[in-house]
């Protein structure tokens, strides 16, 4: 549930009210976002401001992790990121 809810803001953010921060996630740890290029905690942002009923994602090419240290690292490649939103956005297998 952690890495969740760690890809998680709250609020609704646009790439357009992005700027060079740490941001807190729902799951207690900051990630690293950058503007230029835009990305997180190194992750690139590879589609931006998918609206959604309940917010807005944008879509990275990678799974980031949290690891118990507080020391936030990106992770797995872009087929798994892929994989686990497709997964979580259409319910498929």
């Amino acid at each position: 549930m952690k890495i969740l809810t760690y890809h998680v803001v709250d609020g609704k953010v646009l790439s357009t009210d992005l700027t060079e921060s740490d941001v807190p996630t729902v799951q207690g740890s900051d990630v690293k976002v950058t503007v230029d290029p835009p990305a997180i905690n190194g992750a690139n942002v590879v589609l931006a401001d998918v609206l959604a009923t309940n917010g807005v994602v944008h879509v990275i090419d990678a799974v980031l992790i949290c690891v118990e240290i507080n020391q936030c690292v990106g992770c797995c490649d872009a087929s798994m990121a892929w994989r686990l939103t497709r997964r979580f956005s259409t319910n498929a297998p």
